[in-house]
């Protein structure tokens, strides 16, 4: 499970809610989907092992190594119809075949979770970078990876559907159509994999943002998105130095610092209702 993760937090969102994994597909479709983004995730790291410069081509298939990883992390959980594995301690050690008791964390909670495991991942990143000086304790920590990664995945996942808006009810006097037609989300732009995400990380904040998350999360919550805009132009250039490509591999650890605020703003927004009538 290499990665590249930047001090914002790792790139791992595909930039896709989870209803565009979890669309309308039979077991069959899924597992055949499962097994394309494995063998493309198999392409990735023969590309990494290979070292020295990429071509075009290559440097966009790594590119997208974190939101291959995060759907077929998705697509496993759905197959098996299982929730994101989370212990009372909150530790992600018991193997997914064994029943654990889940404990429904709280949005604050939620977060502060997702950013611990955020944090171990950047602390296993920079492991990599040493492989020949690693102890038996630094290489435990690089044999979690995976279910730390599997974790971080479902979590974030978990927030984005709960900002996923309930189906439109349906009209008894509507005709039937002829013929039901199941269509699967469009694959992601390779040029571009991030631009949904970065659309709904760019959506105009709340008149009253500042007194929503606090005035310091408020001017964060601004810089972030003035970061972002500048990485989405970077996304129109043919040719890209040093500097911008470490931009763009950091483009998805700041969506979801923007991602986690708008969910904190929306939680109090709620709150703030209820408080209202009382």
């Amino acid at each position: 499970f290499g990665s590249s993760i930047s001090e914002k937090g790792p790139s791992f969102a595909s930039g896709r809610c989870p209803r565009t994994i979890a669309f309308a597909m039979d077991t069959s479709d899924m597992e055949k989907r499962l097994r394309n983004l494995r063998k493309k995730l198999g392409q990735i790291e023969k590309l990494r092992e290979k070292g020295g410069p990429l071509d075009a081509e290559a440097q966009l298939k790594v590119k997208a190594e974190m939101s291959v990883k995060r759907d077929i992390v998705l697509l496993e959980a759905k197959l098996k119809n299982e929730a994101p594995p989370r212990s009372d301690t909150g530790e992600t050690d018991a193997p997914p075949e064994e029943a654990v008791e889940t404990v429904k964390l709280s949005p604050a909670d939620r977060d502060k979770r997702i950013k611990v495991l955020r944090k171990k991942l950047q602390q296993i990143e920079k492991l990599k970078e040493k492989p020949h000086l690693l102890d038996p304790e630094a290489k435990r920590k690089m044999a979690s990876e995976p279910e730390i990664f599997r974790e971080y995945t479902l979590l974030t996942a978990e927030v984005e559907a709960e900002r996923t808006p309930p189906p439109a009810p349906v009209v008894e006097e509507a005709p039937p159509p002829a013929e039901a037609v199941v269509e699967e989300a469009p694959e992601t732009d390779p040029n571009d994999p991030h631009a949904s995400a970065r659309a709904e990380a760019l959506l105009p904040a709340a008149q009253d943002m500042s007194s929503l998350v606090g005035e310091e999360t408020d001017k964060k919550f601004r810089s972030l998105q003035k970061k972002l805009r500048e990485i989405g132009k970077l996304h129109e250039k043919e040719k890209l130095d040093k500097l911008q490509v470490e931009k763009l591999g950091a483009e998805l650890g700041i969506i979801e610092e923007i991602k986690a605020i708008q969910a904190r703003a929306a939680v109090s927004l709620q709150a703030r209702g209820p408080a209202r009538k009382a």
